[in-house]
């Protein structure tokens, strides 16, 4: 299960870099996914940050 959790935590970090290669991310208060800071809603369960 810890695998599977990583995998995705790793892979929204890739999602975050932005153009100039600076991760810029908010964590999900309901799942804690880390999502790009321009995004509204979570990309793991949708929900309103």
């Amino acid at each position: 299960m810890n695998n599977i959790k990583d995998e995705n935590f790793s892979y929204s970090l890739k999602i975050c870099k932005n153009k100039y290669g600076i991760r810029k991310f908010k964590i999900c208060k309901y799942c804690n996914t880390a999502n790009n800071i321009d995004k509204q809603r979570c990309i793991k369960c949708f929900r309103k940050m």
